[in-house]
């Protein structure tokens, strides 16, 4: 089967904003859209950056009517592959991003949502050589001493945490990884608190 491309699973039908739109202009186009961002583009339809609901809050709480576009957009070509969509979104820890051609034109967007569906349909390998680097990285962050191994869409978690339910969330977290079909739990923990999250102390009764 050939990989996927970001071409292929993009939506294109995609609303767009002009550079100098007003707010409410802006506002009407993420509500419609239903998107938590939309691309701005020039009177050529290239693509200047993007504008979030985030932004037009901070606009609003500084008292400027208008945000400006991000600079600098991150964008992606409609041939790049599904595989390399998954790392950039993961690295920059983007929700969508802007399809654009050579010449910089909007021709549509993908989301993470898009990719992880179409990630299924990826080879083992290509699996795995997605499924590792983003699951030691959110790990690093949450469970620093357990180790990732992974073959065949197979992840293997080893290590120890300080925790019962520290461990617990590692293996959460293995599972929800675009590619991975099963969890292997070898992980030890020093203390079990799940028991006492299960039966909570009563509370004492001071009248």
């Amino acid at each position: 089967m050939t990989a996927p491309t970001v071409g292929e699973v993009m939506t294109r039908t995609v609303r767009a904003v002009r550079a100098g739109a007003g707010y409410g202009e802006l506002v009407d186009a993420l509500v419609s859209q239903g998107a938590g961002t939309l691309p701005v583009v020039d009177g050529a339809g290239r693509v200047l950056g993007v504008v979030s609901e985030g932004d037009l809050l901070a606009a609003v709480a500084r008292g400027s009517a208008v945000p400006d576009p991000r600079c600098t957009p991150l964008t992606i070509a409609p041939e790049a592959s599904v595989a390399s969509a998954v790392r950039l979104m993961d690295a920059m820890h983007a929700e969508r991003l802007p399809v654009v051609t050579a010449d910089g034109k909007l021709v549509g967007t993908v989301s993470r949502r898009q990719v992880l569906q179409a990630s299924v349909h990826l080879d083992p390998v290509r699996r795995d050589e997605l499924a590792g680097p983003v699951l030691r990285r959110v790990l690093a962050r949450r469970a620093p001493h357990v180790h990732v191994t992974q073959a065949d869409g197979v992840v293997t978690l080893t290590g120890s945490t300080d925790r019962r339910t520290t461990a617990q969330l590692a293996l959460s977290l293995a599972r929800a990884v675009p590619g991975v079909v099963n969890v292997v739990d070898r992980i030890a923990y020093a203390v079990d608190d799940t028991a006492r999250l299960a039966h909570p102390e009563p509370t004492p009764n001071w009248v």
